[in-house]
Formats: C-alpha cells, sequence, structure tokens
C-alpha cells in the first residue's frame, strides 16, 4: 500500500518521528487522543516524551475540503504573538506539505486553560 495522502492517518509514530527530525531530539508519543473535529481541523493531544521530559502536546490537523482557516496564515501570527508575551500556545513544529499524516498540521505545547 502507497503512502498517499488518502493512506496516511495521524497515528503516535507518524507524529515522532516527525517531531523528532523536526525538533531536533527524541519525542516519543506513547498516546494520542482525539479531543475534537472543528469545521478546520482535527485536534489531538498527544501523550510525549521531548528530550526525556514527559509533556502533553497538541497537534491541530487540518481538514481538506471543510471551511476554516489556512495555517500558512495562523502559524506565523501565533508565533508572533507567543514572542510579543501574548497567552497563546507556543508552535514547536508545522509541517505544510500533508506528507506525514495527510494533511498538514501544527503541534504546539498544551497550556491549561
Amino acid at each position: 500500500m502507497s503512502d498517499t495522502p488518502d493512506t496516511l492517518a495521524p497515528t503516535p509514530e507518524r507524529f515522532a518521528a516527525y517531531l523528532t527530525e523536526a525538533m531536533n531530539q527524541t519525542v516519543l508519543v506513547n498516546a494520542q487522543r482525539r479531543v475534537a473535529m472543528g469545521q478546520s481541523r482535527a485536534m489531538y493531544l498527544l501523550d510525549a516524551v521531548v528530550g526525556g521530559v514527559a509533556q502533553t502536546l497538541v497537534a491541530r490537523v487540518e481538514q481538506s475540503g471543510l471551511l476554516g482557516s489556512d495555517s500558512t496564515l495562523e502559524v506565523p501570527v501565533m508565533q508572533a504573538l507567543f514572542r510579543a508575551g501574548y497567552p497563546v500556545a507556543e508552535i514547536l513544529a508545522y509541517e505544510p506539505t500533508g506528507s506525514v499524516v495527510g494533511q498538514p498540521f501544527f503541534v504546539m505545547a498544551f497550556d491549561e486553560g
């Protein structure tokens, strides 16, 4: 079976492999839970270990053909707001091609509230 966008699905293994490369450190994803399916994105909580530190990450995966915002616009705005000190989650990685889980996605730190 080929890895076309139709056969790629979000899995802990795919997220871990991508994040290990993107973050330039070992990332293990022990579990993922789908927590929301909005107009623009599916949202997953990832139970991860990043560089030996356990943490929760949030993956927001675009939904092809549905209404919503465009990550190519949203990610730079969120990064700028974070750098300026606004209370937004830090974007840790952005995959714009869809080659990892079939759709573009970004991963951010999990913030309570």
